[in-house]
């Protein structure tokens, strides 16, 4: 179809979709309030007395987010909100599930325990949920998206100070190594406290180095494009241009050194090496990222494997992943080889003691409890409250997800990745559409670190790679990554505003001026 003349149509801009948005935002909340339901009436035979209060500030909530999207970036993605709160309410109710857990549930857990392994000590895994305290992290994090959609007009002004986020990224990061501050929290030290509060800083970080990586690239993208030496097939970039990626990769094993974990430092390396890909096309980029992060991890992990101690709690994961068997309720490695199985039942300090007889101490409870229990759920699960998560140590942090599989089944953990894939896939989809370089890399970055967060925390909890102590994005229990997710999302939504908005149009029938140059 052709306009008047054969000239092609123009072009028309999506307008605002703010019934498709508030359509798909009733329902997220629609499957929200019902979960809750679902799991007083699973548990006590009739509605939770609580519901109304949850479900109102949870409709209360969804409605501020949706309003001030409606007000102020009304033609953003009309998915983002619905998606990320449909992900954070049910979070919320399989918090809720787990804060659920009675004492009853306890004592049956503790006689199986005891069953299984006569003289040991049950520990109550389910203990720490509180769906009141993520509530209002929910608040508080809903309160820094809308500040953010209010007071980041136009993203691109995150580029102007690109280095001086980046600084306070990497400060983000070694915060927790810093005396006083600086907290070791299951092994790894990657907390600082505040007062009564526990903050993971490097969740903040992920902003700051997506705008530095950004900022960099949009400026330097061109030039290490087109610049380099081709070995074969590969086409390999400049010394100079290698200069960021040496940098990153050397804080990155710095982190993992310091802190014992190496969950962040797979997701910021691979974070770079992804914008380095989307702001060049440079597929030696990602040769190169791959290599350096596969021989600075193999060589952390051998290096804590010669010096016992400094490095065990990194050891123990890639121990566990290779063969969680031998370690299920504690086992101990010497120095010859063997495993002393089920070395945590009757010791009172397993690790110290493994430690006196010069072995590496290692507890898989927490990924094999984490898989019985998505085995126990099957394709359809056990149904909302009728699971038995408090088996799982960190049911509603780290194996969160786990705690889904057991009561939705796989039908369910589908369903719930497959929201994520969407939140995903439209990142990446405003990412394409932007015209500006640096919104594009912001847009693309974003979309990644979502995606990278999610495979590291599901391919840990499900075995596929060595487990990292990362979260899973809106649903863990926790402020620090729900804060930091929101603003993610409040950084997307203000792109899709502005790759979305149509152009002003122009004067018709008022006359034309047209300017020209005389000079030659």
């Amino acid at each position: 179809m052709t306009a008047p003349g054969g000239a092609p149509p123009p072009f028309r801009f999506p307008g605002p979709r703010r019934a498709a948005s508030l359509a798909l935002l009733v329902f997220a909340l629609v499957v929200t309030v019902t979960a809750f339901a679902q799991i007083g009436l699973a548990r006590d035979g009739r509605l939770p007395s609580s519901l109304f209060g949850y479900g109102a500030a949870i409709v209360a909530l969804s409605l501020v987010a949706y309003g001030v999207v409606w007000r102020w970036a009304p033609h953003a993605d009309p998915l983002l909100v619905p998606c990320a709160m449909l992900l954070n309410g049910i979070g919320l109710a399989v918090i809720y599930r787990i804060d659920q857990t009675t004492a009853a549930d306890y004592l049956q857990g503790r006689l199986q325990y005891e069953h299984d392994h006569p003289g040991g000590h049950y520990v109550p895994y389910g203990a720490g949920a509180n769906v009141a305290g993520q509530l209002l992290w929910t608040a508080l994090s809903l309160g820094l998206f809308a500040v953010f959609v209010l007071l980041l007009r136009d993203p691109r002004t995150l580029r102007r100070y690109h280095y001086t986020l980046g600084l306070a990224g990497l400060l983000f990061l070694v915060l927790p190594i810093v005396p006083g501050i600086g907290a070791n929290i299951n092994g790894a030290r990657v907390w600082i406290r505040l007062g009564p509060f526990s903050v993971q800083p490097a969740e903040f970080s992920k902003l700051a180095l997506i705008t530095l990586f950004a900022g960099y690239l949009a400026k330097n993208g061109q030039a290490m494009a087109v610049t380099g030496r081709k070995v074969g097939p590969v086409a390999l970039p400049r010394a100079r241009h290698l200069m960021p990626i040496v940098v990153i990769w050397l804080v990155s094993i710095g982190v993992l050194l310091i802190q014992n974990d190496f969950g962040f430092q797979l997701l910021f390396f691979g974070l770079l090496v992804c914008m380095l890909y989307l702001g060049t096309g440079r597929g030696g980029y990602v040769l190169i990222g791959v290599l350096l992060f596969a021989v600075g991890s193999l060589s952390v992990y051998y290096l804590g494997v010669a010096v016992h101690g400094p490095l065990e709690h990194l050891v123990q994961r890639v121990e566990i992943w290779k063969d969680p068997g031998p370690y299920f309720n504690g086992g101990c490695q010497l120095r010859n080889g063997h495993i002393l199985r089920e070395f945590g039942v009757g010791h009172a300090h397993p690790i110290a003691d493994c430690r006196a007889m010069g072995g590496q101490y290692s507890d898989s409870s927490q990924l094999e409890q984490g898989l019985f229990a998505m085995g126990q759920g099957g394709m359809l699960g056990t149904g909302l409250g009728q699971g038995r998560p408090f088996l799982t140590p960190l049911a509603f942090s780290d194996e969160i997800f786990t705690s889904l599989g057991e009561e939705l089944g796989l039908t369910g953990a589908m369903a719930v990745l497959t929201v994520y894939l969407l939140l995903v896939q439209r990142g990446f989809r405003i990412a394409v559409a932007a015209k500006d370089a640096f919104n594009r890399l912001l847009a693309g970055g974003v979309a990644f670190v979502f995606a990278l967060q999610l495979f590291v925390i599901v391919g840990g909890v499900t075995g596929l790679i060595p487990f990292a102590g990362i979260t899973t994005p809106f649903m863990t229990q926790g402020g620090s990554s729900l804060m930091a997710n929101w603003i993610l999302i409040a950084v997307l939504v203000r792109i899709s505003d502005s790759v979305r908005r149509p152009p002003p149009q122009a004067i018709q029938d008022e006359g034309m001026t047209q300017i020209v140059s005389l000079r030659q």
